[in-house]
């Protein structure tokens, strides 16, 4: 796996987290 694919698989990872919890945030 080249160095960029890692680097942009971390970085969606990442986000979906940042997503996910501001979604949680707003449930609550």
């Amino acid at each position: 796996m080249p160095y960029n694919e890692i680097c942009y698989l971390t970085a969606r990872e990442i986000r979906e987290k940042i997503h996910n919890r501001e979604l949680s945030a707003v449930e609550v």
